[in-house]
């Protein structure tokens, strides 16, 4: 059971140490590449660029679209999401059909290490040999069929692609409840009750630190005003340590515990999150 009065009683007594305001979206920079040869030698090279430029910015709304806890941009983060389309890797080089699909992997100082890649179909051995068309036609094929797999498999990415990326570091601790304040504003994230993080904590020993990691369910947000600070002031998004885990009572105990990562597992977004018409396109050939 959350007790409210009891949160709002700690934030407040912590106000002037902790984050005077919310943290904003966290940014990912999107590069698309295109990478699989026959494709490129269809077109000139200021056209191959145009096609990675305009698709990386048309992917960019997408994912805004559907995972809104990021900043989907194309430069200004050491963070990347690449996307490449290319070849699968069961197929030889040799082979005169292919599979050819969406490659997509995590690059940055954020990232945890060793995340696997996932990859999306963009056309199958059957339809290789399809024209593409003109650029601005190739580039339609390649925005709708990314979008055609992002609508069914958003999760996807989120839990196995996204889960890897560190939000943020420091967050404040109520350790009686078993309850994290993350420090993102109230739209920032766009995260819903029920969605899911994980939280790193770091904890002293004599003989060193050691990692504690807690999924944690999103259970609240709180908002105040107060005349010494901004009119509308923004606290944190509150999670709550999942029960049945390892080391719960190290949460209530151990006093030297300090969050140090955040990580989102699960996401559902509110009823306010930001969102474009999913028919921007009409879906092209390519998805099958």
């Amino acid at each position: 059971m959350i007790h409210i009065y009891r949160y709002i009683l700690y934030i407040f007594l912590l106000i002037p140490f902790f984050f005077l305001a919310g943290k904003e979206r966290p940014a990912i920079a999107v590069k698309f590449e295109l990478g699989e040869a026959s494709y490129r030698n269809n077109f000139y090279d200021q056209e191959i660029k145009r096609i990675e430029e305009r698709s990386a910015g048309l992917i960019c709304a997408k994912l805004k679209a559907y995972i809104g806890f990021l900043d989907y941009v194309q430069s200004g983060s050491a963070d990347s999401l690449i996307i490449t389309l290319d070849t699968r890797d069961q197929f030889s080089a040799e082979s005169q059909l292919k599979e050819v699909g969406f490659h997509l992997k995590l690059k940055g100082p954020n990232i945890a290490a060793a995340v696997e890649p996932i990859y999306w179909m963009f056309r199958s051995w059957k339809h290789y040999d399809l024209p593409l068309g003109e650029a601005d036609a190739f580039i339609r094929n390649i925005t709708t069929t990314f979008e055609s797999h992002l609508k069914d498999k958003f999760n996807q990415l989120v839990e196995e692609l996204l889960s890897n990326y560190q939000l943020g570091e420091e967050a404040m601790l109520i350790p009686e409840d078993l309850t994290w304040v993350l420090p993102f504003k109230k739209d920032s994230l766009g995260v819903a009750e029920g969605s899911l993080f994980k939280v790193k904590n770091q904890v002293q020993r004599s003989y060193g630190s050691k990692i504690r990691e807690y999924r944690a369910e999103v259970v609240g947000i709180f908002t105040a005003q107060n005349s010494q600070f901004p009119q509308k002031y923004y606290l944190g998004i509150l999670a709550e340590a999942l029960p049945e885990q390892r080391y719960l009572d190290d949460i209530r105990t151990e006093q030297s515990m300090r969050p140090q990562g955040i990580y989102i597992l699960k996401y559902i977004p509110h009823a306010g999150s930001q969102s474009i018409p999913p028919t921007e396109f009409d879906i092209g050939e390519g998805g099958e």
